[in-house]
């Protein structure tokens, strides 16, 4: 059984935060690493 289909919503609901917080942490970086990109701090080569 998948953890999201716990019968347990407390459960479901902690998956669920978890994965929001990962997914926040992850555009914030990704967000960031584009504003270095556009302000010409970084380069790609």
């Amino acid at each position: 059984m998948s953890i999201i289909n716990q019968p347990n919503p407390a459960i479901r609901n902690l998956v669920v935060t978890g994965l929001e917080a990962k997914l926040a942490k992850t555009r914030q970086l990704k967000q960031g690493m584009m504003q270095e990109l556009l302000t010409g701090r970084i380069r790609l080569v």
